[in-house]
């Protein structure tokens, strides 16, 4: 990164205060050298090696799927989970929320960034006590009897993963440790999801930026 981009990147990060952002309600390995180039923070947890971030290609621009609750018609009891998805902004990186998600704008020269994605803040309803985590991108079913989830990239509550210059879908869903239903059903009241557009860009101060 040249010297005039850090500046300017300390300079708003000074006057700025970025926090986490909030929204409620692995198709081939990464590009570049491997090595993670630094990008994936001390907070991302994913190692030394970049190898073992997954990465997500992006896909073309699309609404993105409304909640669990909200396809289902159904009101959100006290009895479901309350997902929270929030993307935390990486070293060199700005996240914004947007009227359909998350706008990130990074300064990276591969062509990609690697996000910080966080769903541990979320609720496992009235009598639950655990949670597990599915996060997917590429959904494209909207049958409200099945909803596909796409491609699953991680079952942490918290995760890491490189994602190319481009439009993204990105699906939490969460289960909690209530008993299941009979039947399986629309009226599942241990799973929610949610879904967020997210936009990977870069700075006009990056040397990927100025080559295209």
């Amino acid at each position: 990164m040249h010297l005039n981009a850090k500046l300017v990147i300390l300079a708003l990060a000074a006057s700025t205060a970025i926090g986490a952002l909030s929204l409620t309600g692995c198709q081939t390995g990464p590009p570049g050298d491997g090595n993670g180039d630094g990008d994936g923070g001390d907070g991302g947890g994913d190692g030394s090696n970049g190898d073992t971030i997954p990465f997500v290609t992006g896909e073309t621009k699309r609404v993105a799927l409304q909640s669990g609750c909200a396809q289902t018609v159904l009101e959100c009891s006290s009895v479901h989970p309350v997902v929270v998805l929030d993307v935390l902004p990486e070293e060199g990186q700005f996240v914004t929320e947007s009227d359909t998600g998350f706008v990130v704008v990074g300064s990276n020269d591969d062509g990609s960034e690697v996000l910080r994605f966080r769903g541990s803040r979320s609720v496992p309803g009235m009598g639950a006590n655990g949670l597990t985590f599915s996060w997917s991108t590429g959904a494209t079913d909207d049958n409200p009897d099945t909803f596909a989830p796409g491609e699953e990239f991680a079952t942490e509550a918290d995760t890491t993963v490189r994602m190319g210059v481009g439009f993204h879908y990105v699906r939490l869903t969460v289960r909690n440790d209530n008993a299941a239903p009979a039947a399986p059903s629309t009226a599942d009241l241990t799973t929610s999801f949610v879904e967020v557009e997210v936009e990977v860009r870069f700075s006009q101060g990056s040397d990927f930026f100025a080559k295209q």
